[in-house]
């Protein structure tokens, strides 16, 4: 039996006993407790953080769909709520469940890693887990999310920082204008609950607040995606339609904060557990979906159509009445849930805790790979900061008879760099990476290799044909070769003489040589970090110098060690059947303090 095969027989046994599960509990109650900690994950009313909130609703978006096909869901009873009971009941059936959706996900990110990126599956003494061929493979892809995530740690600090303030103005003036827009209805009942009241007022109310909070997000999901492409905030997201990259941030934004709105209402009115597990989701029919998506969009521009609201509603929609149970499905980038006809729930928090560009991308199925020569000229450009002597698209054909072409070359007093670029959106999982992988392998394995024989072929034609000068001692130059990416996912990774590395640390190396580190306060008027520690890249601690970028390139990175000393190396394991599975992961000690939510603490993001 070989690795995938045996990955296959442990798939369908977990599988089979997630079924067992569900037809032994109620499929209304536990669909409606399902999208609660789906939306719970996403919102102010968790007291901690929750890890692996991608993996987690992966699993839920497959436990539905088992629900929807192995269930009867009843229209009354998705509309009687009531399932705090239901929950301390089951609870031991719920948390089996929840584990099995971990191991599966696990293990069918295995299969995707053996099979798409050259992992190998490592059994001993029945524990389960993958290596890679490569050198500190995994070490850096993980590495990679890390500093992904913790770039999203802070600008999530950044708006919580700002939220309270917008809310309470917000809540203020509704009271000005009298208006209400929540209910608790059935109140002291087995049904008792809050019901938001999704008006026009509102929705301006919250798509209208212009602080910095605003401008920092708009700018930070810009900078995240487009900051390497010739895409504007001004663009339509399509060529034929009206809605705007910044029309789609600005719904985000403003969704975010009704959500703040509603969490703040429930942690203030509810009186009960009941009340409050009644009050997180509840269905919309599919005219009040279309109505809800409207006034948001037509609050901040009201030139988008009727089909482009729609289609969006569309692309969101995680439709169960449609999907067959080998269909993949993902409630995080498709948090509108349909579950039977005319009857959907919208999952605000999951919304607003979603990078909307990202899903709409995504969802869409739009590349930006096509933006490859701009990332180049911002490579280019971060480059030129220190080196002066540099070329771009420098087209040849070897002896051979080989075509390529070398993204950028450049020279200093004693040695040459190839370049490639890579201009890839940051990978969230298993089937995202491998496109990352595929062109980092090729530019490794190829490209690189090429370039760098047909420069040997002929150094000193090389040098004329390209730079237009002789170099009189070019024989005794040294070669460096480098990956730039456009996001954090293995860079630090050294494949032998290759350097792989991103265009977020090249700017740090090149531009400012040095990284800031420090405990932040959300008291902090101006956000200003406490217990600043200065790392320096460069050597003087005050200029570059052409040795700064050959460390940085080393194996021994000043930047990338650092990052080794504050990241720190973890294993998960899941047992099942006599057998464990382990894959491993790195955490960052952060801390956070705000005076309402939380009391000052560390936590793990990973």
């Amino acid at each position: 039996m070989n690795q995938i095969d045996i990955l296959n027989s442990f798939e369908k046994d977990i599988r089979n006993d997630m079924i067992l599960i569900i037809r032994k509990l109620n499929a209304d109650k536990l669909l409606l407790h399902i999208l609660m900690q789906q939306e719970l994950m996403f919102s102010s009313l968790k007291e901690k953080e929750i890890e692996q909130k991608e993996t987690l609703a992966e699993g839920y978006s497959y436990i539905i769909n088992l629900i929807t096909h192995y269930k009867k869901i009843k229209l009354n009873s998705i509309n009687i709520y009531n399932i705090s009971d239901y929950i301390k009941t089951e609870s031991s059936h719920i948390d089996k469940l929840i584990t099995l959706v971990f191991l599966k996900k696990m293990i069918s990110d295995f299969k995707i890693y053996i099979i798409k990126q050259n992992y190998q599956l490592t059994i001993n003494k029945n524990t389960y887990k993958l290596e890679h061929p490569i050198k500190n493979y995994k070490k850096y892809y993980q590495l990679g999310y890390l500093r992904a995530a913790i770039e999203d740690h802070f600008t999530s600090a950044m708006s919580l920082k700002h939220n309270d303030s917008n809310i309470n103005e917000v809540v203020q003036k509704a009271y000005e204008l009298q208006m209400e827009f929540y209910q608790i209805m059935d109140s002291n009942s087995e049904h008792e609950r809050i019901r938001f009241l999704i008006s026009n007022v509102l929705c301006k109310l919250v798509t209208n607040i212009n602080d910095s909070n605003t401008q920092y997000r708009l700018m930070s999901s810009y900078g995240n995606y487009f900051k390497n492409s010739d895409i504007k905030l001004t663009d339509t997201c399509t060529k034929k339609g009206k809605m705007t990259w910044e029309d789609l941030i600005r719904v985000s934004i403003g969704v975010s904060n009704l959500t703040t709105f509603m969490d703040r209402t429930i942690k203030e009115k509810c009186t009960s557990t009941r009340m409050f597990n009644n009050s997180i989701v509840y269905p919309f029919s599919d005219e009040n979906v279309y109505k809800t998506f409207e006034m948001l969009f037509h609050e901040i521009n009201s030139n988008i159509p009727e089909r482009e609201i729609k289609n969006f509603i569309k692309k969101f929609t995680t439709d169960y009445t449609s999907l067959t149970l080998s269909d993949k499905a993902d409630i995080q980038f498709k948090p509108i849930v349909k579950i039977m006809n005319n009857r959907n729930f919208i999952l605000f928090r999951t919304f607003s805790g979603t990078n909307l560009v990202r899903a709409y991308i995504s969802n869409n199925q739009q590349a930006l790979d096509d933006q490859g020569v701009k990332f180049e000229n911002e490579v280019k450009k971060t480059i030129e900061s220190q080196f002066y002597d540099i070329k771009d698209s420098i087209k040849y054909t070897n002896t051979d008879g080989e075509k390529g072409e070398i993204d950028l070359c450049f020279l200093s007093k004693n040695n040459i760099y190839f370049v490639e670029c890579k201009n890839r959106i940051h990978p969230i999982s298993a089937s995202s990476s491998i496109n990352n992988y595929e062109y980092v392998m090729k530019a490794s394995q190829v490209q690189l290799p090429r370039a760098v024989n047909y420069f040997n072929e002929d150094r000193a034609r090389f040098i004329k044909d390209n730079f237009k000068k002789e170099i009189q001692n070019i024989e005794e130059y040294s070669v460096y070769k480098l990956i730039i990416l456009s996001n954090r996912n293995l860079s630090g990774l050294n494949i032998d003489d290759i350097a792989i590395r991103d265009i977020f640390s090249l700017e740090k190396t090149l531009e400012s040589g040095v990284i800031e580190m420090g405990i932040t306060s959300l008291k902090s008027e101006d956000y200003l970090p406490e217990e600043m520690k200065s790392i320096y890249l460069w050597d003087n601690e005050k200029t570059f110098q052409e040795l700064d970028l050959l460390n940085y390139l080393s194996s021994d990175s000043k930047y990338f060690k650092f990052l080794d000393e504050v990241a720190i190396e973890q294993k998960r394991n899941i047992s099942y059947k006599e057998n464990i599975f382990q894959e491993e992961f790195y955490a960052f000690n952060a801390f956070v303090e705000d005076k309402e939510l939380t009391k000052q603490s560390s936590q793990y993001i990973t």
